[in-house]
């Protein structure tokens, strides 16, 4: 999936909510499926290339810090 930088905290928070609905109706994936689908990664995804890095001391992380300070507290 390509993702931009700036889209990340969103997809990250939209994880944490499928993950805690999943968790709240008991819900879970069977394994059989979790291996299908890694099959299929391997088998299709393109290989990753990083075309930006992040300073880990940038404004950008600093943002994304606050954004899971925010969402554990």
């Amino acid at each position: 999936m390509e993702i931009y930088l700036h889209n990340l905290p969103c997809i990250i928070h939209a994880c944490f909510i499928l993950h805690n609905h999943c968790e709240v109706n008991n819900n879970s994936v069977q394994p059989t499926l979790v291996e299908e689908a890694q099959r299929y990664d391997r088998q299709f995804q393109p290989a990753t290339v990083v075309t930006q890095q992040s300073n880990a001391n940038s404004a950008e992380g600093k943002r994304i810090r606050q954004i899971f300070l925010k969402y554990f507290m």
